[in-house]
């Protein structure tokens, strides 16, 4: 049996849970005493705040969603033919492009448009290697993002793309990549990042991570113009921010970063900018480009990144609350029912806030002497509940998929901390209820199965009904698994 045909076989069980907001009516937050367990720089002030009456009514226990059907998928990748060719007309590059800006874009600002627009008019992709890569690069980002979705989408064309991109840049111009490094062979390597994750290779995917980080180290950024210096500084924060979040979650324990923190934070989201609000293409747009409002959606993508970067920057807890962003309130994006693709982002800052916070909070506990607390803590249940049901809310809003976008291994690994608190302050029995939907939550698009393991144990633990394994048919043998 395959490894990951294992991993389906171990997936968990559904299981009935209390409803993770009946605690919150319970709390007496008057009587809360959990100073004594939540560390001195962490508050619930410090939150991003939602009372039990905004919790949303679809967090309820749902059947499981399964993935889509390709037929089914919203967006199509346009310029990429079933067979081995790949279409580079003009009108398929432009298609590629409308798309990776409506739906890629927010998370990954690499391309100043006018500089791309211009060398499409200008054919240039059947003379220049370079640029040939970089119109491959966004079409394999866009294939990436689709595949990450949903992998029921299938990955031939995923594979064919990549493929084809490691043999393109590899004769840039009749000179390796590396000869004379660029932010475009930066952009290459991280791509090739994103496609080797997204299906499983993570090994591969982290060797281009760290090939795109000594490639920015060979570029100089002295000798860039305008518009490259603000595209360094990009790169710089995106590949921090890259790091910072795949690591924990696929990566294994390293003395030292691939990629430091960009210098300068104060400085950092100024420095990034390309357009004002309200900048308008200095050039004729081709008309799948025509409705996209350059301006509001780059400052956006920019606010967001320098967010995540002083997210993923922060050492304590009042550092990680600091951090926010202008966007819609939770019961907001609940009654829209659905995010765009700017709140999409807006989420992924949100729900990295209180990952970090939780993870930071149990930094804290372990690195006390005595990791014991005998006596009930409601304030710190109370806080748990807030932490998990915050993240919720946002994973209940975004559209299917895109949780696996935002990280569901970061909604795993939020479970995992929240009972590793609980049960450390001995409260495991307030908090199970938000544990149990933050699994299901993972498990509903975890369809490699990848987490399924690590949640198991924590599903086990956190049942107050014990489970029953049925084996054979009529004449059942029925044996309890006790806690």
């Amino acid at each position: 049996m395959s490894e990951a045909g294992e991993r389906r076989d171990q997936s968990t069980d559904p299981v009935t849970y209390e409803f993770s907001g009946d605690y919150l009516d319970k709390a007496d937050l008057e009587q809360a005493h959990g100073a004594e367990t939540i560390p001195h720089d962490f508050g619930l002030d410090q939150l991003l705040f939602v009372t039990p009456d905004t919790v949303p009514f679809d967090l309820e226990p749902a059947a499981p969603v399964s993935a889509l059907k390709e037929s089914e998928l919203s967006v199509t990748s346009a310029a990429i033919a079933h067979g081995n060719s790949i279409d580079f007309s003009k009108d398929a590059i432009v298609a590629q492009v409308s798309q990776c800006f409506s739906a890629v874009y927010q998370r990954y600002p690499l391309w100043h448009l006018d500089t791309l627009v211009g060398k499409i008019e200008r054919e240039e992709c059947a003379t220049d290697n370079e640029f040939r890569s970089t119109c491959l690069s966004i079409y394999l980002l866009n294939e990436s993002s689709l595949f990450r979705k949903n992998p029921h989408h299938g990955s031939t064309r995923l594979l064919r793309l990549t493929e084809e991109l490691e043999t393109t840049r590899a004769h840039s111009n009749s000179n390796h990549f590396a000869d004379c490094p660029s932010t475009a062979s930066v952009i290459v390597s991280l791509v090739l990042f994103i496609a080797r994750s997204v299906t499983d290779r993570h090994n591969l995917a982290f060797y281009y991570l760290n090939e795109a980080a000594g490639l920015l180290r060979l570029v100089d950024i002295d000798a860039l113009d305008s518009l490259e210096r603000a595209l360094y500084r990009r790169l710089e924060a995106i590949l921090f921010v890259t790091e910072s979040a795949s690591m924990p979650v696929y990566g294994k324990l390293r003395k030292y970063r691939m990629v430091p923190c960009p210098e300068n934070l104060g400085a950092l989201e100024s420095s990034m900018r390309w357009y004002t609000e309200q900048h308008r293409p200095t050039c004729t747009l081709p008309a799948a480009l025509s409705d996209i409002h350059l301006g509001s959606l780059d400052n956006k993508a920019v606010n967001l990144l320098h967010a995540l970067v002083c997210l993923y920057n922060a050492t304590t807890a009042d550092e990680i609350s600091k951090v926010s962003v202008p966007s819609p309130a939770v019961s907001e994006i609940i009654e829209q029912g659905v995010l765009g693709s700017t709140s999409l982002q807006a989420a992924d800052v949100d729900i990295t806030r209180q990952w970090q916070l939780c993870l930071r909070w149990r930094d804290v506990l372990s690195a006390r002497k005595s990791k014991s607390c005998s006596r009930s803590t409601p304030g710190a249940a109370y806080t748990l509940q807030i932490m998990g049901l915050t993240v919720l809310q946002y994973s209940r809003a975004l559209r299917p998929g895109e949780c696996r976008l935002v990280g569901h291994g970061k909604l795993a690994s939020l479970a995992t901390a929240i009972h590793d608190i609980s049960s450390n302050l001995g409260i495991l029995a307030s908090c199970s209820s938000v544990i149990g939907d933050l699994i299901r939550t993972v498990c509903e698009t975890d369809y490699e199965g990848f987490f399924a393991p690590q949640l198991s144990l924590v599903q086990l633990c956190i049942e107050t009904v014990p489970r029953q394994l049925t084996f054979g048919g009529q004449d059942a043998l029925v044996i309890d698994e006790r806690q």
